[in-house]
C-alpha cells in the first residue's frame, strides 16, 4: 500500500498555480490556490489529495519576518488564541514528503517555501 504523503500522490493532485502575474500575491496567493484546490478535491471524494494540498497550503501560510532570527516565520493571520503554524509544527513524515516532492514542484514560491522549511 502506498503512503498518503508521496511524490506520486502529489503529482496526481495535478495542482498548478494559475493566477496571472499581475494578480499574484506571493505566498498568500499560492496558499489560497492550494486551499481552493484542496476543497475541490475533498468535494470530489479525493481525501488523500485534499490532505496533501492542505498540508502544502499550511506550509505557505507563513511569512518571513527578518526581525526575529529565532522564529523567522510568522502567520499571515492570527485568529484569537488559536495556535499558529511554525516550521516546528510539521511532522517528520511531512518534512520527508517535502524533500521528496521538491524536484517536481514547478511553482517557485512553493519550491522556495519547502526548501526554507527543510533548511
Amino acid at each position: 500500500m502506498e503512503k498518503k504523503l508521496s511524490k506520486s500522490n502529489f503529482i496526481a493532485c495535478e495542482w498548478h498555480f494559475d493566477k496571472a502575474t499581475e494578480n499574484h500575491h506571493g505566498y498568500e496567493g499560492v496558499m489560497e490556490s492550494l486551499s481552493i484546490a484542496a476543497r475541490e478535491k475533498e468535494k470530489s471524494g479525493e481525501s488523500e489529495q485534499a490532505e496533501i494540498l492542505n498540508l502544502l497550503s499550511n506550509a505557505t501560510s507563513m511569512y518571513l519576518s527578518a526581525e526575529d532570527i529565532n522564529q523567522p516565520f510568522k502567520p499571515f493571520w492570527k485568529i484569537s488564541n488559536l495556535p499558529f503554524l511554525t516550521p516546528d509544527s510539521f511532522t517528520q513524515d511531512a518534512l520527508v514528503f517535502f524533500e521528496e516532492i521538491l524536484p517536481v514542484v514547478d511553482n517557485m514560491w512553493l519550491k522556495a517555501r519547502l526548501a526554507d522549511l527543510l533548511w
